[in-house]
């Protein structure tokens, strides 16, 4: 026992006197204890990300430039919902909890299914650019929170084939502005957006083809880069284009009506051409229904899909093919585009 206990303390002793002090081991590199730089704060996590306000300017600032005004308003709007409701956190302090009551008050308040889906997304690109400055993981509050999307909403129909007859007769009948606008559509695929914020520059001949390039511009942004496109001209896209050059207007823009301020009104387009086409008969469709009817004639003409994506606009991931080369020339587009327009019922090209 005592020989333990002797060997116990000399064993502590040891450790004492080769375990050196802080001070040992400052003076033996050579370092003046008064020059050593403090520890960094540790930040405190209630602080790390910013509050929903703040990271909404944030987001704007960044993500919004060259965006129209609608998009910063749109974006606001929606995250004021959810501060009213759940107060003004930080971004990564709203619970699955605040999502979903976040979702049941949209709900409650009438909005189509689509638009709640859209106001979610938006919310959710808010949270996680402020995660992504931050160096943070993500919040997942919002993320797979169930939506019924197809709430509330009803499923687009194309224009049948006498809906479509009688509406270029009412537009060479009105020969305006207006409808040289839906003549475009009608005969080119081009969402509304798009063909309203079209320039006179944009309508050009390639390779001895009248054709409508679709570009962006400051005033009218594009889907995606699959939108960059050059539709040719043909049926009542071609007379519409004659039309808008024949008016001798001085503005820069086609359709100077929906280009006032800086950005495209392509809202108030939709809803003053729906009215008019409502009030004229041809009821059951909208404006956008144009395009669903021009996905369909074109394939009444067995037009090859590729070709359908690159005159629409239209993406094709499962296609990865389609994405190579220059894609088709405007003289061979045309050939397809005049069997669209000659299967029309009571149009020639």
């Amino acid at each position: 026992h005592d020989l333990r206990m002797s060997d116990d303390n000399l064993l502590s002793r040891y450790q004492r006197k080769i375990t050196p002090s802080s001070d040992t081991i400052t003076q033996s590199v050579g370092i003046d204890p008064s020059e050593q730089s403090a520890p960094e704060p540790v930040a405190d996590p209630l602080e790390a990300l910013p509050k929903l306000s703040a990271a909404v300017e944030q987001y704007v600032e960044q993500t919004g430039r060259n965006r129209p005004v609608s998009f910063h308003n749109a974006v606001r709007r929606v995250s004021s919902r959810l501060i009213d409701l759940c107060g003004d956190k930080p971004t990564d302090k709203y619970s699955r909890k605040d999502a979903c009551a976040y979702r049941d008050s949209l709900v409650k308040s009438g909005l189509a299914g689509s638009t709640i889906v859209r106001e979610i997304n938006t919310i959710r690109a808010i949270l996680n650019f402020a995660a992504s400055e931050a160096g943070v993981s993500a919040s997942t509050a919002f993320t797979k929170l169930y939506v019924d999307a197809k709430a509330g909403t009803t499923e687009r129909q194309p224009f049948s084939s006498a809906q479509l007859d009688h509406l270029r007769r009412l537009c060479r009948e009105a020969d305006d502005e207006r409808r040289w606008l839906i003549a475009l559509v009608a005969d080119t695929g081009m969402q509304l957006g798009e063909a309203a914020g079209l320039r006179r520059s944009d309508f050009r001949v390639v390779d001895g083809v009248p054709v409508v390039v679709v570009e962006p511009h400051a005033a009218r942004r594009l889907k995606n880069d699959a939108s960059k496109r050059v539709i040719p001209l043909v049926g009542d896209a071609l007379w519409a284009s004659q039309r808008i050059f024949a008016s001798g207007s001085p503005s820069l823009f086609a359709f100077p009506s929906y280009n006032r301020g800086r950005t495209t009104q392509s809202s108030s387009a939709s809803a003053a051409l729906n009215k008019w086409m409502e009030g004229n008969g041809i009821k059951g469709v909208s404006i956008h229904s144009l395009r669903h009817s021009f996905r369909d004639r074109c394939r009444r003409v067995a037009m090859p899909t590729e070709m359908v994506n690159q005159i629409g606009g239209w993406t094709d991931g499962a296609n990865v093919g389609s994405r190579y080369g220059m894609g088709f020339t405007a003289d061979v587009l045309r050939e397809w585009m005049v069997k669209l327009v000659n299967k029309s019922p009571g149009k020639k090209v």
